[in-house]
């Protein structure tokens, strides 16, 4: 017997299958990355439709099945309408960067939390875009467990002294 849940995130990537569905892969706050099926989503009249594209901030409602989980509905919150046109590639390259570094069935919600901020930051336009990449590049690999340690030193763990970066 499956069981709905409801958890919420962003649609991280979509993809067509079959005639008339699509697979998504979700960033939650509760289940970390997960992915669905939204079986009817690619007709022109399905309610999936708008839900079930990449960008997309909300509430997610699934049947959860034994192998794969089912999209029943979806609340979304917020759209990203304006990062589909002038500054797609800016978005479309942090939802790949953030489906690389996180795992399924793994806590995510720091990098959820980054995403969200800097897609809301895209939309603002108040920050040069180079400068939004850079610093979510640099926030996303100290998530993931990857960044450099810049503030002591890697050896001996003195923090008094000043330290020099090297990329060995």
């Amino acid at each position: 017997m499956s069981d709905l849940i409801t958890v919420q995130g962003v649609v991280i990537s979509a993809m067509p299958i079959g005639e008339y569905d699509k697979r998504i892969v979700l960033l939650t706050r509760e289940r970390g990355k997960i992915s669905a099926f939204a079986k009817g989503a690619r007709r022109p009249n399905s309610p999936l439709a708008g839900a079930c594209t990449p960008c997309n901030f909300g509430k997610f409602m699934l049947y959860e099945g034994r192998n794969s989980n089912t999209l029943q509905s979806a609340e979304i919150e917020n759209y990203f309408a304006e990062l589909r046109t002038d500054v797609a590639y800016y978005a479309f390259y942090f939802l790949e960067f953030a489906d690389f570094y996180t795992r399924e069935a793994n806590d995510e919600r720091e990098m959820l939390k980054l995403l969200y901020q800097t897609m809301r930051v895209l939309t603002k336009k108040i920050i040069p875009f180079e400068l939004v990449r850079y610093i979510f590049e640099l926030k996303a690999l100290s998530v993931s467990g990857e960044g450099p340690q810049v503030f002591q030193c890697v050896r001996c763990g003195n923090r008094e002294r000043p330290c020099v970066f090297s990329v060995k």
